[in-house]
């Protein structure tokens, strides 16, 4: 008997039939070689509107909140795709198949794609289920070659199910009651639309409340401190502090501390000097990904998301990007050394030769960890070999990223040297930082500082604070004498916290 096969959209099912072996063209579907293969369009099944429950309930009136459908919710095809689901409807219901793959995407989402359409079709097909983290044609086929029961996802279902009915219960309820609140407050005038949602009105509430401390903010001018040391070796510039207290409320106090420090010399009271091992960052998961592409490129976390999805269901050259996994579960060991000798093309080849030198690449515990992998390891590239001109350009992009966390996450740690100085004149101390790279490390991979971004690389320089930290400071000792080169006072005033942006949202979600 042939089995019947559900993708989530039409580019997937023609690519699942090309590995299948499957040719013949019906309409809506595919068929040969034993298999029939459909698809959805995205959802071709949702809930129903309230007024398909209750008359009363087509009417807005608070009298009838809150509307709690009875169990199960009530579905209904899509309308725009229902001559879709009318041709999978009436595959899921014929006798002459062994059983139905889903071959949705596999996630959360993709699971509710198909167990919708399966649910209102009244199907009575035993489910398996195809899960994959890459469109390749070996994943397809390894994927197809160990199909699971469809029980064993049944925990997703419900998930995706429960998250799909709050949406409905809070969207439905709580837009109804907000808007006619509103328009009791307005008196009869007219009132739009108040949107409520389970996301959206909490992530609403952190712009306002964010906003509300902008405008409070009350700015106050300060005054900070600096003196410029001459040292035989070199130049270096110092911040004053006293205690915990690096600045000064008063302009006048900061005068009188230069009028009393000027015409005397310093001398360096004390140098610590610490190594910090820098370890390389995760792998991505989708949100990091949307955060970096945001900083790096300014791409939306929509657009990232797009671009991602492109990579991975028509170039083949991501892993599933839709996962909240920073990790790699150990059985993807046995696959790391094909992936790094088929991303072994410029400007990436030195790095993966670099790996394919060694004795044995190394497997860290941190990037394999099979507690930390849910229904997806991280985002990273197939073995599929790139050809990176063909790719467009913000795809070139994305790839970049991905790849060069992919190989960084196999090299050393980077080797960070900071110097703290303190250097004295009189009774008062002043502090300079500095920060060196002694070894690069996994830096050399990633191609750009994480600290950077594509805003801050526009900001002039009197918007960039450039007292903090300096790059490569002169070898003092502790008990050498300074010149003391001017010693000046900098105006500066308190700012606001900053707007969100794509990717500081994103990370405040994230951690809500």
């Amino acid at each position: 008997m042939p089995t019947l096969v559900i993708a989530e959209k039409p580019s997937v099912a023609r690519d699942l039939a090309r590995v299948l072996g499957v040719k013949q063209k019906q309409k809506g579907f595919l068929q040969g070689n034993g298999w029939v293969i459909s698809w959805c369009i995205g959802h071709l099944v949702e809930l129903c509107e309230p007024h398909e429950y209750n008359g009363q309930w087509k009417r807005w009136n608070m009298d009838t909140l809150p509307m709690i459908p009875p169990q199960p919710f009530n579905l209904r095809p899509v309308k725009r795709t229902k001559e879709q689901y009318d041709i999978v409807s009436r595959l899921l219901k014929r006798r002459d198949f062994d059983a139905v793959v889903n071959a949705c995407d596999a996630g959360r989402e993709g699971e509710l794609i198909f167990r919708y359409v399966y649910n209102l079709s009244g199907s009575t097909l035993p489910i398996q289920r195809l899960w994959i983290s890459s469109m390749t044609d070996e994943a397809i086929s390894e994927g197809f070659a160990r199909l699971q029961p469809g029980i064993q996802y049944e925990n997703l279902w419900h998930a995706a199910r429960c998250r799909s009915e709050a949406d409905w219960l809070v969207g439905m309820n709580a837009t109804r009651g907000m808007t006619l609140k509103v328009r009791q407050s307005n008196k009869g005038r007219d009132t739009p639309l108040f949107s409520v949602g389970r996301v959206q009105t909490p992530t609403l509430t952190m712009l306002v409340q964010r906003e509300q401390e902008i405008v409070n903010f009350k700015p106050e001018d300060y005054w900070q401190v600096y003196g410029h040391f001459q040292h035989e070796k070199g130049q270096y510039v110092g911040k004053w502090f006293r205690n915990k207290v690096d600045r000064f409320k008063k302009e006048e106090q900061a005068n009188d501390l230069v009028s009393q420090l000027e015409g005397h010399p310093a001398h360096v009271s004390q140098v610590k000097k610490t190594t910090h091992r820098e370890r390389p960052p995760l792998l991505f998961d989708l949100t990091r990904l949307q955060r970096t592409a945001n900083k790096r490129y300014g791409y939306s976390a929509a657009r990232t998301l797009e671009i991602a999805q492109e990579l991975y269901e028509k170039h083949k050259l991501l892993t599933y990007p839709r996962t909240d996994s920073m990790h790699l579960s150990s059985d993807m060991k046995p696959k790391i050394l094909g992936i790094v000798r088929n991303i072994d093309v410029d400007p990436y080849a030195p790095f993966s030769q670099e790996l394919l030198d060694l004795p044995k690449i190394p497997y860290p515990k941190r990037i394999f960890n099979d507690t930390k992998v849910s229904d997806h390891h991280a985002i990273i590239p197939t073995s599929k070999r790139p050809n990176l001109d063909k790719l467009p350009n913000d795809a070139r992009n994305i790839y970049d990223l991905v790849v060069r966390r992919f190989l960084g996450a196999f090299f050393p740690d980077a080797i960070i040297e900071k110097t703290k100085i303190i250097t004295k004149i009189l009774n008062d101390t002043f502090v300079t930082n500095g920060k060196v790279i002694a070894s690069p490390g996994w830096r050399r991979v990633a191609g750009w500082d994480d600290n950077s971004s594509k805003k801050r690389k526009s900001k002039s320089k009197k918007d960039t604070d450039k007292d903090e930290e300096q790059s490569i400071l002169p070898p003092v000792q502790k008990g050498d004498d300074c010149g003391v080169e001017k010693i000046e006072i900098r105006k500066k005033r308190t700012k606001p916290p900053p707007r969100y942006n794509e990717a500081s949202l994103l990370a405040a979600m994230e951690g809500a």
